[in-house]
């Protein structure tokens, strides 16, 4: 058993607020990864339209801006089976270790793509901190 509250050890950033991502939408910020070990990667849809898909992956940048921006690791694809439209949520998980610090990348974003329109968010959070309370 922790002897840390949630909040002590995780945090939680919104990178994409509100935007119809039927285009592809990529969080305009970048977060440095040196304070965390483990990230996760959430994407939101509303209304989603029956069969529609959405995907949510994580990008890596060797900067705040996004340099050099390209995808971490596989996109989680989910899709919305209801029969009608519905709220639709995935997510995709990764390491500190998985980035390309090899080449500089030590930035992580996040990138939501709806397959029709849809009001989408995305957030990273970022847990396993290492240092402690973050």
């Amino acid at each position: 058993m922790s002897n840390h509250k949630l909040s002590e050890v995780s945090k939680i950033d919104i990178l994409i607020a509100s935007v119809d991502a039927s285009a592809g939408e990529t969080g305009a910020t970048y977060l440095d990864t040196s304070l965390f070990r483990d990230f996760r990667a959430v994407g939101t849809a509303i209304a989603l339209a029956d069969a529609g898909t959405m995907s949510v992956e994580f990008r890596q940048a060797t900067d705040a801006s996004g340099t050099g921006d390209k995808i971490l690791g596989a996109a989680v694809v989910t899709t919305n089976s209801t029969g009608g439209a519905a709220d639709t949520e995935a997510e995709v998980n990764a390491e500190a270790g998985d980035l390309d610090y090899d080449n500089g990348f030590t930035f992580i974003g996040v990138r939501i793509i709806a397959s029709a329109a849809a009001d989408s968010a995305g957030l990273i959070q970022s847990g396993n901190a290492r240092f402690m309370p973050v």
